[in-house]
This record gives C-alpha cells, sequence and structure tokens, in this order.
C-alpha cells in the first residue's frame, strides 16, 4: 500500500485524509484486508492502479464528483462484484477494471467520455451494462470476450465504437445504435453470435474492416447516408437474408457481404459510390438486383457465384462494370440499363448462360472484350449509343 495517509482499520474500512481531491497512483494497491470503500465526495479523479489486486472488495460506488479513472485503477479485483458510476467521469482509463473476475453489474449514471481500452476486457460474468447517460467513445476492446452480456443500448452522444469493443461477446443478441454512431471499429463485434438484427437509424460514416464477420444476423438495415463499409465488414454471415440501404452509399469495399450464403434480398433505395471486388461473392440465395440510382462502379467478381439472380436492373446512371463482376451466372435472364452506362469491362456478364435479353436505352461508351462471351441463349441486345461512338470488340458477344 502506498504512503501511510491511506489506511485500512481493523474492520477493512479504507480511510481517507480530510478534504482529499486525488486518490494516488498505487494507493491501496494489493491490500487484500481492504473489504470496504467509501469515496469521499471531495475526490475528483483516481489514479493508476489506486486499488490493483484488492481482492477482498465486493463492490464499488464512484461518487458524482469524481472526473477521472486512471489506468488499471481496480483491475485484479476479483471478487468486485458491482460498480455504479455516479456523475459525469471525463474518462475511464485503459484496463481500469481488467481482471475483475466476479463483475456482474456496471451502471453508468452520468455521461462518460470515453471508456478506454481493454478497460472491462474478458469479464465473463458481467451480464449487466447500464448506460443512462451519454458515452463521447468505448476504446478498443473494452468489453471483448464478456460472454455473458446480453444486451446494450447506445446511449445519445456516442459517436465511436473502437477496435475489437466487444468482439466475442457470444450471447449479445440485442444493440440499439442511436443515430449518433458514425464509427464501428474494426472486429467491433466480431463473433457476436447471438446478434440477429441490425438497425442503423442515422448516418453511418465508417463500419470497420470484419466489424459484424461471423455473426448469425438475419438483417440488417441503414436508415441513413453509409459512407464506408469496409472490407469483410459482414462475411461469413451466413444466416443474413436481408440488406436494406434506405439512402447513399458511397463504397462498399471488397468482400464486404461475402458468402452470406443465405442472402435473398439487397436493396439500393439511393445512390451507390462503388461495390468492391468480391463484395457479394457467392450470396448464393439473391434473386434479383435492383439499383434505383445512379451507381458509380461495381467492382471485379463483385456478384460472381451469387448463382439465384434471374435479373439486374439499372434505373440510373452507370459508370462501370468491373471485370467479371456477373461471371457465369446460371439463372441470369434479363439485363437492363434504363438510363446511360460508360463502360462495361472484359467477361463481366460471361457465360451467363440463361441470359436472353441486354436492354441499354442509354447512351453506351466501351463495351469490353467477351462482356457477353457464352451467353449462348441470348437472343435480343438493344443498344442505343445515341451521339457517341461506342467502341464494340468483336469478341463482345461471341
Amino acid at each position: 500500500m502506498a504512503a501511510s495517509k491511506y489506511k485500512v482499520n481493523w474492520f477493512g474500512i479504507a480511510k481517507f485524509p480530510e478534504g482529499i481531491t486525488h486518490i494516488e497512483d498505487g494507493a491501496f494497491w494489493g491490500c487484500e484486508k481492504l473489504r470496504y470503500v467509501t469515496i469521499p465526495s471531495t475526490v475528483k479523479s483516481i489514479g493508476q492502479k489506486a486499488f490493483t489486486g484488492c481482492e477482498n472488495i465486493k463492490s464499488i460506488t464512484i461518487p458524482s464528483n469524481v472526473e477521472s479513472i486512471g489506468d488499471e485503477a481496480f483491475s485484479w479485483c476479483r471478487n468486485l462484484r458491482t460498480v455504479t458510476i455516479c456523475g459525469n467521469v471525463e474518462t475511464i482509463g485503459n484496463n481500469a477494471f481488467i481482471a475483475c473476475d466476479a463483475l456482474s453489474s456496471i451502471t453508468f449514471q452520468g455521461n462518460i467520455g470515453s471508456i478506454g481500452e481493454k478497460a472491462f476486457f474478458a469479464i465473463k460474468e458481467l451480464k449487466t451494462v447500464k448506460i443512462k447517460g451519454r458515452i463521447g467513445s468505448i476504446g478498443d476492446a473494452a468489453f471483448s470476450s464478456c460472454e455473458g452480456i446480453e444486451s446494450i443500448t447506445f446511449p445519445f452522444g456516442l459517436e465511436n465504437i473502437g477496435k475489437e469493443a466487444f468482439s466475442a461477446c457470444e450471447n449479445l443478441s440485442s444493440i440499439s445504435f442511436s443515430e449518433y454512431v458514425k464509427n464501428i471499429g474494426e472486429q467491433a463485434f466480431w463473433k457476436c453470435k447471438g446478434l440477429k438484427k441490425l438497425t442503423f437509424p442515422g448516418d453511418v460514416d465508417c463500419i470497420g474492416k470484419e466489424a459484424f464477420e461471423w455473426c448469425n444476423l438475419k438483417s440488417i438495415i441503414f436508415e441513413g447516408k453509409v459512407k464506408r463499409i469496409e472490407e469483410g465488414a459482414f462475411r461469413y454471415c451466413e444466416n443474413l437474408t436481408s440488406v436494406t440501404f434506405s439512402n447513399d452509399v458511397e463504397n462498399i469495399e471488397s468482400k464486404a457481404f461475402y458468402t452470406c450464403e443465405n442472402l435473398s434480398t439487397v436493396t439500393f433505395s439511393g445512390c451507390v459510390g462503388s461495390i468492391g471486388d468480391c463484395a457479394f461473392f457467392q450470396c448464393h440465395a439473391l434473386k434479383s438486383i435492383t439499383f434505383s440510382n445512379d451507381v458509380k462502379g461495381i467492382g471485379e467478381h463483385a456478384f460472381r457465384g451469387c448463382q439465384k439472380i434471374t435479373s439486374v436492373i439499372f434505373l440510373g446512371n452507370v459508370e462501370s462494370i468491373g471485370k467479371d463482376a456477373f461471371f457465369a451466372l446460371e439463372k441470369l435472364k434479363t439485363v437492363t440499363f434504363a438510363k446511360d452506362i460508360k463502360s462495361i469491362d472484359q467477361k463481366a456478364f460471361a457465360f451467363c448462360k440463361k441470359l436472353k435479353s441486354v436492354t441499354i436505352s442509354g447512351n453506351v461508351e466501351y463495351i469490353g472484350d467477351e462482356a457477353f462471351k457464352g451467353c449462348e441463349n441470348l437472343v435480343e441486345v438493344k443498344l442505343h449509343s445515341g451521339d457517341n461512338s461506342v467502341t464494340l470488340p468483336s469478341s463482345a458477344f461471341e
């Protein structure tokens, strides 16, 4: 234990100097006889490792005047069961409650500026997290591997959820995002197998790499605009059946929905910036794709392996369709471009053997080599090149 001004009496009760405003680093470090802690209302900050290894503390109430909780402040308090944070705290430090193995309940009654990295990491007994105020950001791996957590409601004001923040919380079955959530970090909800539905009510800046990979999601709804969905964000969500983009989406990166085998419906209501390589690769249950507005680009192999697709419809202008984007779709019968298309790259629709009709109502500038090669049942191609001279290689419709 640190300096002699911090004392513990025979009953295991902590004694603090009168008028104390800061509990020093390591103040009660490793004090096994400490059982009861009443933090004075005058305290504004709790130092690093202040209560580390106090294994006989069972509950902690952080009074309303405390503004910061230091790194590892309550780490390795193995019998700590409940934590209540009463007021507005600017920072909860990294590893603040790590290895508090018995902790089952946390209540945030006020506003929290930030929760640090691994603050509550791998606390398997943690089941209840009550957030009554606002939280600014949740740090990397803050609640990672907390297998007992079943539901989380994110309050107004939370904008950033860090890398691996809730990864491997396998019993997490319900998440409620506020409209303020902007950024979800890499693997933030990786392998949260209890999740069934996601709704994003506001605009989203970024859903990070592998953020929801291996989740058992069934539906995803984006009500606002989406700037970026990174690589593998929803990869291997094998129970996913529907994804709805109610507004514009700027960038769906490579393999974002890779091998979502039961994904049958994707709705694009707004403009689409770009869809990356293999973004929907082997989504076997997809039956049709309709782009209701303009599309900037569709990457290579984007919908390859989606063997149940029967129609592809572009109602807005399209800049480019990449190589092999719709390659060898066995049931594809019709492709419609209602407006202009700048370029269809090589083999974009090659070997779609049941394709019967291709309609391009607007201008088309370029159709690449073998773009429709092997479409042996193609009997109708309607091209309107307008004032432009379309580049049409001899192999385009071989």
